[in-house]
């Protein structure tokens, strides 16, 4: 019968919990078999780098890192591409890694955001040209059509939210997506009528930022026309013209 063996030299552990909470924990030493392994401060899951606070700094860190070495390198070669090979180089090695599981950032604070979206301004100037003094919302939003980094968010939960009401998601996010249409208490409402879904809230701040909270909320400002989109595609496109408008008009 095989059994299950851990690599003491491969095998980490952390503990998580809120900074009021933290004193509580114990930073000894715990012990596998006759190795002993030490508590480490973030830990890397599928590509996301989480901290022992889940503040997504050490993710954001690493993302922004990762992206303007990226860019340092394009910087190299971009007299030598057209437009659109540099549209298309940029696209793959920097805004996929800003894109990338972008939905965990959800509620972050307002200097991660910032970090982030310096990625995406710092892009539009490689691929357009210009200096660091010159304004970069008219590359951003004339010229490359790009949401700001805070509504790519959104547009992440949202397009989660609507493959899980139409079948198009994993079981294990389908089933934290409630329409209001569906729960006893509401289902008489008014707003059951519009594919609202329900908002379980959170006690506390933090809580805020998970997927059955964070999730319903975007969906819930998102105007009825959007929500009601009859397929994935037009789904996508006003969801999109939406987001955009309240990145540069709002």
């Amino acid at each position: 019968m095989n059994r299950l063996k851990l690599n003491p030299d491969k095998t980490e552990f952390m503990w998580c919990s809120t900074p009021h909470q933290s004193h509580h924990i114990n930073d000894e030493l715990f012990n596998l078999g006759i190795s002993q392994i030490k508590p480490v401060s973030s830990v890397k899951l599928l590509g996301v780098q989480i901290d022992s606070n889940l503040t997504m700094s050490s993710h954001v860190s690493k993302t922004v890192s990762s992206c303007f070495y990226q860019i340092r390198r394009l910087r190299a070669v971009r007299r030598a591409l057209p437009l659109e090979a540099a549209k298309t180089v940029v696209n793959s090695f920097v805004v996929s890694r800003i894109d990338y599981c972008n939905g965990l950032l959800a509620g972050v604070t307002k200097k991660q955001i910032d970090r982030l979206q310096s990625t995406l301004n710092t892009s539009a100037k490689i691929i357009h040209g210009g200096s660091r003094r010159d304004h970069v919302t008219p590359l951003l939003r004339d010229k490359l059509h790009w949401l700001k980094f805070e509504q790519r968010i959104t547009y992440k939960l949202c397009l989660l939210v609507y493959k899980a009401l139409h079948g198009q998601a994993p079981s294990y996010i389908s089933k934290l997506i409630i329409p209001v249409s569906r729960n006893q208490h509401t289902r008489r409402l008014r707003s059951a009528d519009t594919l609202q879904l329900v908002n379980p809230g959170s006690r506390r701040k933090f809580g805020d930022r998970g997927f059955s909270v964070a999730a319903p909320s975007a969906w819930n400002s998102l105007p009825v026309s959007v929500r009601l989109s009859s397929t994935l595609t037009v789904f996508k496109s006003q969801l999109k013209a939406e987001l955009f408008r309240k990145s540069y008009y709002c």
